[in-house]
């Protein structure tokens, strides 16, 4: 971050009501993050649950940063086009819903909630898995129209991250080293887009353990999903997923898109896009053909 502005890092925490069982997988980013950043060398991270708690952060940091423009981060769970804070812990919540929002989307009535720091932030990162991605396979979301939306309310660079991120992608003193694809604002021509900003430092890839081999998975039901669908309802979904033991950090943080029961097993959890599958108890998979999966998730949502 510029030394000319003052920095503001938000993690997303839960809610003070409990809305519904909140879901403990979605711990690793949020848990790690928060200690990397606090035992770093950066500023002390503030917490939000929902945008009416960011209003609150951002209104405070303000009157701290005095003349100097905001230079936020806000970091949570994502998917494309969406920014989890609360519903991150809430699995039956799938967008920012009324206030107080529990998600940064392209809800207009969250996004105006923020206008009234137009003019004081000069830069936004929504740091979640894949918040950036122009589209999902799956369902009718867009990362472009989010930073596009916050761009054109705020009058500032937004960018957001076009891959899985973990608690790996920040340095000591607390700023993003992620790729990040992102929307400058110009005073004459409004929101534009820019190019993907490469990740400053590599970041370990999948492992495949030495002799792993190919297994299929069995699936007899969709459980649930954070995904906007029509309908996300538990009912019967049969198809068969080849997968590949791995092992990668990233997965365990990663959003937990959808969830299916795996015939005469335990849950697994669709996550990047139907590329890979977590376990229950933390196993990893990539998946051999993921755009078959995606197609039959799809079928099964909007068919």
């Amino acid at each position: 971050m510029a030394t000319s502005t003052y920095p503001v890092t938000v993690i997303a925490k839960k809610p003070a009501k409990q809305y519904g069982p909140f879901a403990p997988e979605t711990q690793p980013l949020i848990d790690a993050t928060l200690k990397k950043l606090r035992a770093g060398k950066g500023p002390r991270p503030e917490m939000a649950a929902s945008v009416t708690d960011l209003d609150v952060v951002l209104t405070r940091a303000k009157k701290a940063a005095k003349d100097k423009p905001l230079s936020v981060q806000i970091i949570g769970h994502g998917i494309a086009g969406v920014l989890r804070l609360g519903a991150s812990f809430m699995p039956q919540f799938m967008g920012s819903g009324s206030e107080p929002f529990f998600c940064v989307d392209t809800n207009p009535d969250s996004c105006n909630f923020m206008a009234k720091h137009r003019g004081a932030i000069s830069e936004l990162s929504l740091l979640g898995c894949n918040v950036g991605l122009p589209t999902y396979q799956t369902a009718p979301m867009s990362g472009r129209s989010l930073l596009y939306c916050y761009c054109d309310v705020l009058q500032c660079t937004v960018r957001a991250p076009v891959e899985l991120i973990s608690d790996d992608d920040f340095d000591d003193r607390g700023a993003f080293t992620g790729s990040l694809v992102s929307i400058d604002y110009s005073p004459q021509y409004g929101p534009t887009f820019a190019t993907v900003r490469p990740a400053s430092r590599s970041s370990p890839a999948p492992a495949r353990a030495a002799g792993a081999k190919p297994q299929v998975l069995e699936i007899d039901r969709l459980i649930t999903t954070v995904l906007p669908v029509r309908n996300p309802k538990p009912r019967p979904f049969r198809t068969s997923i080849e997968v590949v033991p791995v092992t990668w950090k990233k997965l365990a943080a990663a959003t937990r898109e959808i969830t299916l029961h795996v015939k005469r097993g335990d849950n697994v959890y669709v996550v990047d896009r139907g590329r890979y599958l977590v376990g229950a108890k933390g196993e990893q998979y990539e998946v051999a053909r993921p755009d078959e999966l995606t197609a039959a998730l799809f079928a099964l949502f909007w068919s």
